[in-house]
């Protein structure tokens, strides 16, 4: 039998997204599910695993040798020796360890937020110690380095 094939449509590749609420009693939950086609690209499955907890690891950690000098003076005079290294590598990954660094609404070399300088930050946010002093703050509240985006 020769029959006549006729090519498939393509496919697009997209991911959906519901947001579904749910009323249990007077609370209600709101909560986004994220769905990949099964056929979705390489680049969005694997984009959805790397970032699936919305951090990022340090791909490249502080190189070290006096490059951010105004950094690693002030996480030696604010944060414990333990957590130097991991203190140097978040602040590289957030800034480049500029203590200039603005991005949106997030300043200085920890990048910190306006609303969380408020609460644990005093003085100017871009003075690389007291930068530093109020990430100290944030992580000993907080107990662990979640609120950055880059991990040690």
């Amino acid at each position: 039998m020769n029959e006549s094939v006729e090519p498939q449509a393509a496919v697009p590749r997209r991911a959906f997204s519901v947001v579904a609420v749910v009323v249990v009693g007077q609370l209600a939950l709101v909560g986004l599910l994220v769905l990949h086609a099964p056929n979705a690209s390489a680049f969005t499955r694997r984009t959805h695993r790397h970032y699936a907890n919305g951090m990022r690891r340090v791909r490249s950690p502080y190189p070290g040798g006096g490059t951010a000098p105004a950094m690693e003076a002030a996480i030696r005079q604010t944060w414990p020796e333990s957590l130097h290294q991991a203190a140097f590598n978040v602040a590289w990954c957030e800034s480049r360890g500029r203590a200039t660094a603005r991005r949106g609404s997030h300043l200085g070399q920890f990048q910190m937020g306006r609303s969380e300088w408020q609460r644990f930050g005093n003085g100017d946010p871009y003075d690389p110690t007291a930068n530093a002093a109020a990430a100290y703050r944030y992580y000993a509240y907080v107990g662990s380095w979640r609120p950055w985006e880059c991990q040690p």
